[in-house]
């Protein structure tokens, strides 16, 4: 899928794996990808690695689907947890701070067994995939229990919000019917310090048994 730069002379680009590179994590601003102005660099999993422990409890594996540069996926890591970070980026998958972290495409079938991991993250991830549908699905297929996810609610100022890649924003009642329609349904709360804008949404949903 293609996306228009709003740069000084807007140019079209390509959505592949090369597009999330060093310009749209540190120079978003500047480049016209992201809104992004730098600051991604080591450290930052810690806190939210222990917010998603402190709502789940116990969890014996984990999967980050959209990991980045996978702060949180190093953070379950040093806990001697079970986990693995699934990125589309080619330049975040050669520049990542956790050990395990491979290539894949959510809106595709990935590596990984049916049911193989206990909880399935996606932190900001699901509006930059064209087939949400697929995504959803992928994500159901890999969770044994639970998934988390965040992602922007569709108001104004995230629909324009400067990101060229955010090309999937949908209601609340969307991404719940989504989730419905394979197995998971959504929870009451959610772990803190993950939204930290106001019309973000931060979903926990559990396989229904």
């Amino acid at each position: 899928m293609k996306v228009l730069l709003k740069t000084i002379s807007p140019i079209e680009v390509e959505l592949d794996p090369d597009f999330y590179d060093y310009d749209y994590y540190m120079r978003g601003c500047q480049s016209g990808k992201s809104s992004y102005m730098g600051g991604w660099g080591y450290g930052g999993g810690e806190r939210e690695c222990d917010n998603i422990l402190k709502y789940f409890g116990s969890i014996e594996s984990v999967v980050e689907v959209g990991c980045a540069l996978g702060n949180v996926v190093k953070a379950f890591e040093n806990k001697g947890i079970d986990t693995l970070g699934i990125e589309y980026s080619n330049f975040c998958v050669k520049g990542s701070y956790a050990k395990y972290v491979i290539w894949g495409d959510l809106s595709k079938t990935l590596p990984i067994k049916d049911g193989r991991y206990e909880l399935a993250l996606c932190l900001e991830a699901l509006e930059h995939i064209e087939d949400t549908e697929s995504a959803v699905r992928e994500l159901c297929r890999i969770s044994s229990k639970w998934i988390f996810v965040t992602i922007p609610d569709d108001t104004p100022a995230r629909i324009n919000d400067g990101d060229a890649s955010h090309i999937s924003i949908f209601p609340k009642s969307y991404w719940v019917e989504q989730f419905k329609n394979n197995g998971f349904v959504l929870q009451d709360g959610s772990p803190t310090g993950f939204v930290n804008y106001t019309d973000g949404l931060a979903l926990v949903f559990q396989k229904i048994k």
